[in-house]
């Protein structure tokens, strides 16, 4: 799994995944998140709609199943405790991880590894798609709030400077 974000402003984030059985790519899959999103929430999101997909497909009752992700962070809210942005995709992948004892690994990114450069080339797609997929992945995530607010605080204090430093004791523009 592996996302992409477009770096101008306004841009979707995109996910993809790619999905193997032994040497054979079986699915593929692409999308967008909103675009108060960050990296980050494309890859818990895109884990878990690759994870949703594999389920889906014809497999032996002893078929072992790896989730191969590209960032630790994910893995480290896959395995153990949700973040608090994407929150419902890391639920719902604890879920289905339980269910159904997926195995999770990582996977080293701009690597030259198959399945993770399919991922990634879809999450370039998906990024510069126009179609949001519906639902939770709809919705601004908490650490792209999370910017906005940030920046707007820069903005403000910058601002706030730029119009009282002249007004300000201790002549700090000037060095003295």
């Amino acid at each position: 799994m592996d996302p992409n974000r477009m770096t101008t402003l306004g841009k979707h984030v995109g996910y993809g995944y790619a999905i193997y059985q032994g040497q054979a790519l079986v699915a593929t899959g692409k999308g967008a998140i909103n675009t108060l999103s960050h990296v980050f929430d494309a890859e818990a999101i895109g884990a878990l709609k690759g994870l949703q997909k594999a389920l889906t497909l014809p497999s032996n009752a002893d078929t072992q199943r790896w989730l191969c992700i590209d960032s630790t962070s994910v893995i480290w809210c896959k395995r153990a405790n949700a973040s608090d942005t994407s929150q419902w995709a890391f639920l719902e992948s604890h879920r289905l991880i339980d269910r159904h004892a997926v195995n999770i690994r990582w996977s080293p990114g701009h690597q030259g590894i198959t399945g993770n450069e399919a991922a990634d080339s879809l999450a370039d797609a998906g990024a510069k798609s126009d179609i949001v997929d519906p639902g939770p992945t709809a919705q601004p995530t908490i650490s792209g709030i999370g910017s906005i607010a940030r920046s707007l605080a820069h903005n403000v204090t910058s601002g706030w400077w730029r119009k009282n430093e002249p007004t300000l004791s201790g002549g700090i523009a000037n060095g003295n």
